[in-house]
C-alpha cells in the first residue's frame, strides 16, 4: 500500500516538473521570435580594434610616423571651412618607408559636452595602398558641423596599428558667413576683391583650376563665384557640370569679360550670348548716379542675349547685364574686371557690390543643421510589420503548448507513464525549436529594416534638387552593425544632440563610414533592434521643374500645375497662403487642371487643423480613418509621413507673409515619391535589408501679378510686421496664422497698421475683415485712411472703391486700431482686387 501511495506521489511530481518543463519549453520556443522584437533600448557605442584610438588635445602637435610619411593636407579652401557645409579635403601622401596597406582615416566630431570633457567622433576612411617611394592623393568631402581648431589624420595598418598620425590646424568659419569664390589666372589683378564685403561675415576665396570645385555639394558654400582673365574651357567636365547646376539651383555667377570675353565664356555653355567685338567708353556713372574716377575710357565687349536684361549702362551702351537662368543669375560684366580702368578705380568694389545687391542668398545661415536633426526623428517610425508569418509562429507555439500540455499528459496518464514525460517533453521541445526557427527565419524579423526620409528643395525654374536625408536601420541581432551600399552614399557627419551619459570615457567612436566605389558604415556594439542613423545629402537632376500659374480668383483658387520633373509623385498638394489643396497623384510630365472652392475655408484654422483637413479631407485624424476602415493601415502609415515631413519645414519657416509682396503672390507644392534617392541594394550585416523610403519634393515659386489682366485675392493680406515699434508690436504667427497686435502700454494706443501694396498693379478695390473672436479691446471704432480726402474714415465692412484712393506715395494702405491697456488682439486682413498694368 505504502509502495502505491509513493509511486503516485512520484508521479504527481514527476507531472509537475513535466509542466515546468514545458514552460520553460515555451519559453525558449518564443526566444528567436521576442529576440527579434524591436528593443528601444541604446548602448553606447565603443572603440573597435580597426579604426584609430583617440589623441589627447595636449599632444596636438606631435605627430605620430613622421619619419616614414610626409603628409600635405588641403582642407576647405585655405585650410578654412564653414560650419555645417561640405568641406572638400585633398591629402598627398608621400611614403618614405616600407610599402603600407591599409586605410587613411579622418576624424570628424560629431558631439562635445565642454563640462565633462566627453567627446562623440565619426572615422571617415578610405582603403589605401602606398608603395615604398610612392606619392599618392586621397580626396574626401566631409560635412564638418562642429567647430575645431585641428584635423587628426590618420594612416591605419590592416592589423589595426596606427603608423602615422598628425593634427592639421584649421579655421572654423561661421554658418551665417557669405563665402565669394574668385577665379583668374592672374589673381594679383583682382586682389582688390578681398575687400569686398557683401554681408557683416563675408570670406573670399581664390581658386584655381585644382581648388575650383567638382561637386555641387562644395560649390554650395558659395554665395557669389566671380570668374575673370580666366579660360574657363579648360576646366574638367566635373567641374563645368557642377558650375552649371549650381547657378542652376540659385547661385550668382559674376564674370568679367571685355577684351577677355572669348576666353571667359569659351567653357560656359549655359551662357548663352553673341559677342559683337569691342568698343571704348567715357562718362560713366555708377548705377545709383554716383560720378566715378576713371583713368580712362572703358573697353567693353558687345555682348547681346535673348533673355539678358540690361542692369547698367552709359550713354546707351550696355556696361552689365543680367541673365537669369534656372533659379540662378548670371551677371555679365562687359568688361574685364581685372584691367584698368575698372582695377584701378576707387569705387570698383561698392559698383560691384551695388550690382550683385539683392542677387544672392545674403543670410548665409540657413536651418539645415535642424532639419536634419528632425529629419532624424522622422525616420524612426518604422511601418508596421505584416503579421501573417508572425501568426504561424505564433500558431506553432499553440499547438506545441496544447501537445506538451494537456495531450501529452492525458496520454501518459491513461497509459500510466507519466514519468516518460522526462524524455517526451524534450524531444518535443526540439522538434518545435527547429520549426519555430526555420518560420522565424522566413519572417519579416528576419533581416534588418531601413527607413529612409529627405527633404529635397528645388528652386522655381531650376531642374536641380538639393536633398536632406536621414536613413534609421536595426538588425534583430546584437553586435556590430553593417550598412553596405553597392552606389556610394554622401554620408555626412550629423551633429549629436544627445546629453553625455556619464559613462566616464573621454572620447568614444560614434560609427566609421569607408568610402570607395560603394559605401560601408559601422555602428558597435549595438542590442537587439537599436535604431542607428545616417546622414546624407546629395544634388539631384531631376530633369525640369514644376510650374504653376494657379492664383486667388474670388471665392476659388484657379490654375494649372505642371510636373516638369521625371519624379512620380504619388500624392501632391499645393499651398496658397493659408489655403492648402490636396491634388492627388501627379505623375512626371503631367499638368493638372486645378479649381477649388475656398467657400469652405475657415481663414482662423490654425496649421494643426489645417493638417489633417488635407491630409484626410475631414476633421478626423489619419488614425480615426484606419480604425473606421476608410483607409488601410499602410495608407495611414503613409499620409502620416507626408504630414510629419511638411510639419517639419513649417516648424523652421521664417517667411512672415507669402500672399502679397512686390506684386506677387507665393505659392508651395509637395510632392511625394516612395522611389529611394539612393537607389541601390542595401545590406544589414550581409542580409538584404527590407527598405521603407518617403522623399519629399519642395519648390517656392511666384506669379507676377503685374502681368495678369485681372486678379482677386481673397482676405489674405496681412499688415507689415515691425520690430521697431516702443509701445506696440505686430507680429505674424506662422503656426498659429494669425497677425498679433499688442499694446504693450498701460494706456489707450493708437497703431497705424500698413498693408503694403505691390508695384505694377491696378487696384480697383479693397476690403477688410476681422476675426470675430478677437475683436475686442479696442475703445474706439477703426479707421481707414483715405488718401484722395486726407481723412480718416470710420471703418465699414463693404468694399471701399476705388482702391487706388487709399494708396498712398509708398504703396501702403494704412488702418487705424485704438488699442486699450495691455490689449492682445489680431489684425484685420485686407482683400485686394485689380488687375496688372503689363499684362
Amino acid at each position: 500500500m505504502k509502495y502505491h501511495q509513493k509511486q503516485k506521489l512520484k508521479q504527481k511530481i514527476f507531472a509537475v516538473i513535466a509542466l515546468v518543463i514545458a514552460l520553460i519549453m515555451v519559453l525558449s520556443l518564443l526566444t528567436p521570435v521576442f529576440a527579434a522584437a524591436p528593443n528601444t533600448q541604446t548602448v553606447t557605442a565603443v572603440t573597435n580594434t580597426d579604426v584609430a584610438e583617440p589623441t589627447p588635445e595636449q599632444e596636438q602637435e606631435k605627430i605620430i610616423g613622421g619619419d616614414h610619411f610626409v603628409l600635405d593636407l588641403q582642407m576647405g579652401f585655405d585650410n578654412s571651412y564653414i560650419v555645417e557645409k561640405v568641406t572638400p579635403m585633398t591629402a598627398t601622401l608621400t611614403n618614405n618607408g616600407e610599402a603600407f596597406r591599409g586605410e587613411f582615416q579622418v576624424k570628424v566630431y560629431t558631439y562635445e559636452n565642454t563640462d565633462s570633457g566627453f567627446q562623440k567622433y565619426a572615422l571617415y576612411s578610405q582603403k589605401l595602398e602606398l608603395p615604398e617611394g610612392a606619392t599618392k592623393q586621397v580626396s574626401m568631402e566631409l560635412g564638418l558641423n562642429t567647430v575645431r581648431r585641428f584635423m587628426e589624420v590618420s594612416l591605419v595598418d590592416e592589423g589595426g596599428n596606427v603608423v602615422f598620425q598628425k593634427h592639421v590646424p584649421v579655421d572654423a568659419l561661421s554658418p551665417e558667413t557669405v563665402a565669394v569664390g574668385v577665379l583668374s589666372e592672374q589673381p594679383a589683378q583682382v586682389q582688390y576683391l578681398a575687400g569686398m564685403n557683401l554681408s557683416e561675415k563675408t570670406s573670399v576665396f581664390f581658386l584655381d583650376r585644382d581648388t575650383f570645385p567638382e561637386s555641387q555639394s562644395v560649390m554650395e558654400n558659395f554665395a557669389v563665384l566671380i570668374i575673370d582673365d580666366f579660360d574657363t574651357a579648360t576646366l574638367g567636365d566635373a567641374q563645368k557640370k557642377a558650375l552649371k547646376n549650381w547657378v542652376d539651383n540659385g547661385g550668382l555667377l559674376v564674370l568679367g569679360t571685355g577684351v577677355q570675353a572669348q576666353k571667359v565664356l569659351s567653357g560656359l555653355d549655359f551662357v548663352d550670348v553673341s559677342l559683337n567685338g569691342t568698343q571704348s567708353v567715357s562718362g560713366i556713372s555708377a548705377p545709383d548716379g554716383t560720378a566715378l574716377s576713371l583713368s580712362a575710357p572703358l573697353t567693353v565687349a558687345g555682348i547681346s542675349a535673348e533673355k539678358a536684361s540690361v542692369k547698367w549702362e552709359a550713354n546707351g551702351t550696355p556696361l552689365t547685364s543680367l541673365m537669369p537662368y534656372g533659379g540662378g543669375y548670371v551677371l555679365l560684366n562687359h568688361f574685364a574686371l581685372g584691367l584698368a580702368p575698372f582695377a584701378n578705380m576707387p569705387q570698383q568694389t561698392a559698383v560691384l557690390k551695388g550690382l550683385c545687391s539683392g542677387l544672392y542668398d545674403a543670410e548665409g545661415e540657413n536651418a539645415g543643421a535642424e532639419i536634419t536633426n528632425q529629419l532624424r526623428y522622422a525616420a524612426n517610425s518604422f511601418p508596421s510589420v505584416t503579421g501573417n508569418s508572425i501568426v504561424v509562429i505564433f500558431l506553432a507555439v499553440g499547438i506545441y503548448i496544447v501537445l506538451a500540455g494537456p495531450v501529452m499528459y492525458l496520454v501518459l496518464k491513461k497509459k500510466d507513464r507519466r514519468e516518460l514525460g522526462w524524455i517526451t517533453i524534450p524531444v518535443l521541445s526540439v522538434v518545435f525549436l527547429g520549426v519555430v526557427f526555420v518560420l522565424a527565419g522566413r519572417s519579416t524579423y528576419h533581416n534588418g529594416m531601413i527607413s529612409t526620409r529627405a527633404i529635397v528643395e528645388m528652386e522655381q525654374d531650376s531642374s536641380i534638387g538639393e536633398s536632406k536625408i536621414a536613413m534609421a536601420m536595426k538588425v534583430p541581432g546584437n553586435g556590430d552593425v553593417t550598412l553596405e551600399s553597392e552606389l556610394p552614399i554622401p554620408v555626412q557627419p550629423q551633429l549629436d544632440n544627445g546629453w553625455y551619459d556619464g559613462n566616464g570615457k573621454t572620447e568614444e567612436i560614434d560609427y566609421k563610414v569607408t568610402m570607395g566605389d560603394g559605401t560601408n558604415i559601422v555602428f558597435y556594439d549595438n542590442m537587439a533592434w537599436e535604431t542607428n542613423f545616417v546622414s546624407a545629402s546629395a544634388t539631384l537632376e531631376l530633369g525640369g521643374s514644376v510650374t504653376s500659374n494657379v492664383a486667388f480668383d474670388g471665392e476659388k483658387v484657379v490654375g494649372t500645375v505642371t510636373n516638369g520633373t521625371s519624379v512620380n509623385f504619388m500624392d501632391a498638394y499645393l499651398k496658397l497662403d493659408y489655403v492648402y489643396i490636396p491634388l492627388g497623384e501627379l505623375p512626371a510630365g503631367e499638368t493638372m487642371e486645378v479649381s477649388y472652392d475656398l467657400s469652405t475655408e475657415n481663414v482662423n484654422d490654425r496649421y494643426g487643423e489645417r493638417m489633417t483637413n488635407l491630409i484626410t479631407g475631414d476633421g478626423t485624424t489619419v488614425w480615426d480613418q484606419v480604425q473606421n476602415g476608410t483607409i488601410t493601415e499602410e495608407r495611414g502609415y503613409t499620409l502620416r509621413r507626408e504630414q510629419e515631413l511638411m510639419e517639419i519645414l513649417h516648424n523652421w519657416d521664417t517667411t512672415e507673409q507669402s500672399s502679397w509682396e512686390n506684386s506677387q503672390i507665393t505659392y508651395e507644392l509637395f510632392g511625394f515619391s516612395d522611389m529611394p534617392i539612393f537607389d541601390s541594394v542595401k545590406y544589414l550585416n550581409g542580409k538584404p535589408a527590407r527598405e521603407n523610403c518617403l522623399s519629399m519634393f519642395h519648390t517656392v515659386g511666384t506669379k507676377d501679378l503685374s502681368r495678369e489682366k485681372s486678379f482677386d485675392l481673397p482676405f489674405t493680406v496681412l499688415p507689415e510686421t515691425t520690430d521697431q515699434a516702443v509701445n506696440y508690436g505686430v507680429y505674424y504667427d506662422n503656426w498659429n496664422n494669425f497677425c498679433e497686435v499688442n499694446n504693450y502700454m498701460d494706456t489707450n494706443q493708437e497703431v497705424i497698421l500698413r498693408y503694403a501694396v505691390g508695384e505694377g498693379v491696378r487696384i480697383d478695390e479693397i476690403q477688410f475683415a476681422f476675426d470675430e473672436s478677437y475683436r475686442s479691446g479696442m475703445y474706439a471704432d477703426p479707421q481707414v485712411y483715405n488718401v484722395k480726402t486726407g481723412q480718416w474714415e470710420d471703418f465699414v465692412e463693404t468694399p471701399y472703391a476705388p482702391g487706388e484712393d487709399y494708396i498712398n506715395e509708398e504703396r501702403v494702405v494704412q488702418f487705424k486700431m485704438y488699442l486699450e491697456p495691455g490689449t492682445y488682439t489680431h489684425a484685420p486682413r485686407m482683400r485686394v482686387k485689380g488687375g496688372g498694368l503689363y499684362a
